[in-house]
């Protein structure tokens, strides 16, 4: 007899036999005993928890000619006949297979024949969710008005595909997973019925791993069972399955909470040479870390008592050394870091680069504040993932102090044009601290600028003895008296000593050229800024034509585009413009003018640069960029002018020009009309 395997071996066969349903059993039974069978039922839930069996079962007792309780007897003829799949009035159908108009249609012919020897005939749709849209709107007139002898058992595992009109037509029993107790008991069960000389913590494991399926834990343990027959073993199963030992992980726990990185490093890299799955290690490490988090809690959770109790010991010993937030935290990083390895190229230096994180953090006491930061929040602090976010989160303190200081350079440059108006001068030129080219120059040392008046000798006439500033803002922008200069220097010129007064003029004199100059330059910047903001005030849109974006966000720089350009190529790509994304890679990026993005193609990519030039695409391609930089840019896109090509024998005249003097060098052209050269 060719062998079966355990799951279809040990198929139930009755209703007592189905394990974890039971309100769905009870209702079942109920409906038989009372000869109150529907014409139509929906199970649903995840794969191996016995929907279909259910299914089989149920179609053997409504056609069992002596049922027991609810239970088909198995013994009569019919059910032998359903038992042996020789049932032509039991039909099993496999929806992904048949799902199409023309299935639907040979059901809807066929069930207008009773049945042959049983009392229903009844279709089993399995994986019903399969079925095509036409397909489910075909079967709804008849699974609304069947004919009495009919009987539907619809099994889906995905509910939310099923149309509304086909669950409002069924009734519908919803089979949970299984528990960890559950599934362990039936393993031990069929394990002692083999003769099988297992482990306690083995058969736990694949109880585990079933994740609430009996079918993938038989499964499991049917491999298990091949790979060395008659034994069950804990170290056997963790071989089979690919895991991570359990010693392994506590190890693991250990160094994080040490926060020895390169000893967690080091462990990660042996397995990694064993050929363990590091997605697997992620996993396996997320359970561990769930089961310290119970321990942490004294919490009694399902699958708790059945741990061998060296193990519970040891969850609650290393549970000690973790806060419970820090537990938390971990869990929701290593969460990440598994979705960003699936998606990653170098999945190891991703759960390097996670390990390192985690082992820093629980060494400098960061973990705990970030533990902190999620009790309040109730998320994760994350870095910035694209370059607006980027820009968003740069330090606002330097933009603060940038506004204030265009501010008062506004408020000097209006003075400045309301005293030359009046015919008087300031009390104070602008002068930016600690200059470089003012420094050492004191403010009497620039007559005529700082609203001195200068004779025909050289001497400062000051208009008043004491001039105050006109306000807190003119104080601030004057130029204090340098370090070295004496009071006398400082003084008014009538209140100096004149022979000292006649021995220092000369070195003013100097000096008056070098500040006039250094004032004349720091004018010439304030200017500048002057019309930046001035142009600000007036752009259309309200940005500044430098940096393209609100006054609350940082400047735009060309290396910022540069960095962020290979993420709109991917983001083409997601949007489906392979043919756009295929032209821009061909471009490169020139410069950034104002609000002005260049692209430059070969003269040999001009047909590339015309179809880019199209107003659709540069809107689609500004609009990509906007969404990834928080800036509108215009887009310009040119040609590169083709380089003049030269023969070889124009190289080598320019090299011997280069080479031999010029008297020497005498240049003939080739006249092939000359009879004389011929």
């Amino acid at each position: 007899m060719a062998y079966k395997a355990l799951y279809r071996k040990w198929r139930p066969e009755v209703f007592e036999e189905v394990i974890g349903q039971r309100q769905v059993i009870r209702t079942l039974k109920n409906q038989i005993t009372t000869d109150s069978i529907s014409h139509a039922y929906l199970f649903s839930g995840i794969r191996g928890t016995g929907k279909t069996s259910t299914a089989k079962i149920f179609a053997r007792a409504i056609n069992c000619l002596n049922p027991t309780n609810g239970d088909p007897c198995n013994v009569c003829e019919v059910c032998r006949s359903i038992l042996s799949e020789q049932m032509m009035d039991v039909l099993e159908i496999d929806a992904a297979s048949n799902n199409g108009v023309d299935h639907i249609r040979e059901i809807r012919e066929n069930v207008k024949y009773p049945p042959v020897k049983s009392r229903y005939k009844v279709y089993i749709i399995d994986e019903v969710h399969m079925l095509s849209t036409g397909a489910f709107n075909a079967l709804l007139k008849t699974l609304e008005e069947p004919p009495d002898y009919v009987v539907f058992i619809l099994a889906t595992t995905e509910l939310h595909k099923i149309p509304a009109t086909v669950l409002s037509r069924c009734l519908r029993f919803t089979f949970k997973p299984l528990s960890l107790e559950e599934i362990r008991q039936r393993l031990l069960t069929i394990c002692r019925s083999l003769g099988v000389d297992y482990e306690e913590a083995a058969v736990t494991t694949i109880a585990l791993n079933g994740e609430g399926a009996l079918r993938d834990s038989l499964s499991i343990l049917d491999q298990c069972l091949a790979y060395h027959p008659g034994e069950l073993h804990y170290h056997q199963v963790v071989e089979v399955l690919g895991s991570i030992n359990e010693n392994l992980l506590f190890q693991l726990a250990a160094h994080v909470s040490q926060g020895k990185a390169l000893e967690a490093l080091r462990l990660v890299q042996s397995l990694y040479l064993e050929g363990k799955d590091l997605q697997q290690l992620v996993t396996d490490a997320m359970k561990h870390y769930r089961w310290l988090l119970m321990a942490s809690l004294n919490a009694t959770v399902e699958g708790w008592e059945t741990l061998p109790e060296a193990t519970r010991e040891q969850y609650l010993e290393q549970s000690r050394s973790y806060q419970t937030g820090d537990l938390t935290v971990i869990i929701r990083q290593l969460a990440e870091t598994e979705y960003i390895m699936k998606r990653s190229a170098q999945p190891q230096l991703m759960l390097e680069n996670s390990l390192i994180t985690l082992c820093h953090q629980m060494k400098t006491g960061a973990l705990a504040q970030t533990s902190r930061v999620v009790s309040e929040n109730g998320k994760t602090p994350r870095q910035p993932r694209d370059l607006q976010e980027t820009t968003q989160a740069m330090d606002q303190k330097n933009i603060t102090q940038l506004d204030q200081r265009i501010g008062r350079i506004e408020d000097f440059l209006n003075r400045l044009k309301q005293r030359k108006t009046s015919g008087t001068a300031p009390s104070a030129p602008y002068s930016q601290p600690n200059h470089p080219s003012t420094a050492g120059v004191s403010s009497e040392a620039a007559p005529g600028l700082n609203g001195k008046a200068v004779d025909e000798a050289g001497h400062e006439q000051r208009n008043s003895e004491k001039q105050k500033p006109d306000s807190p803002e003119d104080q601030e922008l004057q130029v204090e008296t340098p370090a070295g200069t004496t009071s006398e220097e400082a003084m008014p010129a009538e209140g100096r000593n004149p022979e000292k007064q006649q021995a220092s003029m000369k070195p003013v004199t100097e000096a008056t050229a070098t500040n006039t100059a250094a004032v004349s330059n720091t004018v010439n910047e304030v200017t500048v800024v002057r019309e930046t903001v001035a142009a600000f005030e007036e752009t259309g849109d309200g940005e500044p034509p430098a940096s393209c974006g609100t006054g609350e966000a940082a400047p735009l720089t060309f290396d910022m585009i540069r960095q962020m350009w290979p993420h709109v190529l991917d983001q083409m790509r997601t949007d489906k413009k392979v043919s756009i994304q295929a032209m821009v890679r061909e471009a490169q990026l020139t410069q950034l003018s104002g609000c002005e993005l260049t692209l430059t193609f070969l003269p040999e990519q001009t047909i590339l640069c015309e179809r880019l030039g199209r107003e659709d695409i540069k809107d689609y391609l500004a609009t990509l960029i906007q969404q990834k930089t928080g800036r509108r840019l215009r887009l310009k896109l040119e040609v590169k002018e083709a380089e003049p090509q030269h023969s070889s024998s124009d190289q080598v005249i320019e090299k011997l020009k280069q080479v031999v003097p010029e008297e020497l060098v005498e240049v003939v052209e080739d006249d092939q009309d000359d009879p004389d050269l011929m």
